[in-house]
């Protein structure tokens, strides 16, 4: 699916949607939505294809233990370097798209807290 068709996906699911409902954090891991979905690609086997596919834009997505798949609303590219780790997404969530308050990146066996910009995408280092 090309980016404008990903974008108009978004943008129906938020119009559809009658209010943004606050809830508890989704932990799970970073995927590229795309491959996941046709494939079920995942893990750290998939790391490298799933930071590409983020970078070119797929959308970047959550998938929790328990099988449920969230959409990050946020520039998927910013989660490049997120592929396939485990994270902890709190905000606002209208059916399965979140708009990310606040990540976490679980590292070192802690979770560790990741500054965002205004976007909700992670902030790059420069």
């Amino acid at each position: 699916m090309s980016k404008f068709g990903w974008i108009l996906l978004v943008l129906v699911v938020l119009s559809a949607a009658p209010m943004a409902m606050a809830g508890d954090a989704i932990v799970g891991e970073v995927v590229d939505s795309g491959c996941y979905t046709r494939e079920a690609s995942r893990g750290a086997d998939h790391k490298e294809c799933a930071a590409r596919c983020l970078k070119n834009g797929n959308p970047a997505g959550v998938l929790t233990d328990d099988g449920q798949l969230y959409t990050l609303a946020a520039s998927a590219s910013s989660y490049e370097g997120f592929a396939a780790k485990r994270i902890k997404v709190d905000g606002k969530r209208i059916d399965r798209t979140i708009f990310p308050e606040t990540v976490s990146v679980w590292e070192d066996d802690a979770w560790v807290e990741v500054p965002l910009t205004k976007f909700g995408g992670p902030e790059t280092k420069d």
